[in-house]
Order: C-alpha cells, then sequence, then structure tokens
C-alpha cells in the first residue's frame, strides 16, 4: 500500500526534523509506525524506545500529525474484515514481526462514530492547524489527547483561545481552556474526536 511508504517516509521526516533526538534508528522509525496505527485504531499504545519517548514529549504535535494522516486509509485498509478476511496484520517488512492487527474490534473503532450531546469541559490544548481547524486537546477524565475540530458554526473568539491555550501549554504555564463541544464515541462508548463550537481561556497559570 502506498500510503504505508508515506507513512513511513513521514516518520524518518519526523526524527530528521529534530537533530536532539539521536541518530536516526531503524528500531525508532518503527516504533513510530507502531504508535501511530495503535492510537488511530483506539489502542492504548506507548513509545518503546528511548527516540521515540522523547519525540512524544518533545514533537508531540509531528505525532499527532502523523496519526491524523493515516485516519481515511486505516478505515479503507478494513474493508475487507469480516468479509474475505477474518483479520489483517501489518508487519515489519525487515523481520516479520508484526506491528498492528486489524480485526472485526478495530474496524468496529474506525468505522463507527456516535454523536453525543454537548458538553462543557476544561482542556490542554497539546496541538492545533489553525488554518484546517483541527488539534489536539489533553481531556484529564479520559487520560489523553483527543483530537478535535472546529465547527464552522464556532464563535469569533474560539480560535484565538485555542491559540492561547496552545502557547500556554508550549510554554509550560499551565493554562487551560475551556470548551463547549459535542463529543464523537466509538460504539463501545470511548471518546474518539471532539467538534468545539467554542473556547474561551479558563485558567491563566503560572503568567496569572
Amino acid at each position: 500500500m502506498e500510503w504505508l511508504i508515506g507513512v513511513y517516509v513521514a516518520a524518518q521526516a519526523a526524527f530528521a526534523a529534530d537533530p536532539t533526538l539521536g541518530g536516526l534508528t531503524t528500531s525508532a522509525v518503527y516504533d513510530l509506525i507502531k504508535i501511530t496505527f495503535g492510537r488511530a485504531l483506539g489502542l492504548t499504545t506507548k513509545p518503546s524506545t528511548d527516540q521515540t519517548t522523547l519525540l512524544d514529549e518533545k514533537r508531540g504535535g509531528d505525532v499527532e500529525a502523523l496519526i491524523d494522516s493515516v485516519e481515511s486509509p486505516m478505515r479503507e485498509a478494513h474493508t475487507a474484515i469480516g468479509n474475505s478476511a477474518h483479520d489483517i496484520q501489518i508487519v515489519n517488512g525487515q523481520n516479520n514481526v508484526v506491528i498492528n492487527n486489524l480485526t472485526l474490534v478495530t474496524k468496529e473503532y474506525v468505522s463507527i462514530s456516535l454523536r453525543g450531546d454537548e458538553d462543557n469541559v476544561d482542556v490542554s490544548i497539546g496541538s492545533l492547524n489553525a488554518n484546517q481547524g483541527t488539534g489536539r486537546a489533553w481531556f484529564t477524565d479520559v487520560g489523553k489527547l483527543v483530537p478535535f475540530n472546529v465547527s464552522n458554526k464556532a464563535t469569533d473568539r474560539t480560535l484565538s483561545a485555542l491559540s492561547w491555550g496552545l502557547d500556554q501549554y508550549v510554554n509550560g504555564t499551565g493554562g487551560t481552556v475551556s470548551i463547549r463541544y459535542e463529543p464523537l464515541r466509538s460504539a463501545d462508548g470511548r471518546l474518539k474526536r471532539v467538534i468545539i463550537y467554542d473556547a474561551e481561556p479558563a485558567s491563566r497559570g503560572l503568567a496569572a
């Protein structure tokens, strides 16, 4: 699959963008690919090499961008599951170590998004693409970064508040953003993504 090659190239580029991560190793690249696929499948996948741990900590936005890039191809890759195939294994081409398994469970996760009622919560903004209105926010109650889309009906102050929140995150000053959002959940209730309709600074952190 061409998109798998694209992910491999993007993973290499993510490491090359920051010389402080050390020399590029094949094990680190494959570990990043495993993390990318695992999180796209709704799995709790943690780094297993020092390089990917540093990358996840220092350049989390790059990791999140990789995850976003595979979401659509990952849905397409599940097409055969439940039809001509029971499961599909994605393997490391060098030593045939299984990177991820695509199953009926993961197909359900990537294929189904159930809308919930609007809610409000304070979050930290881990990444933001203001041009596309996308990013990821840390939800304390679920203990992970959750991808978001800014609605085209969002209030005028929303993007500036999210940008402020990202600055707080990058500078380590601790400010959070209060968002009004609509959740999208998997069939088993896991929070997959949120649509943001409004945002404003909730706390000023150390800068207060």
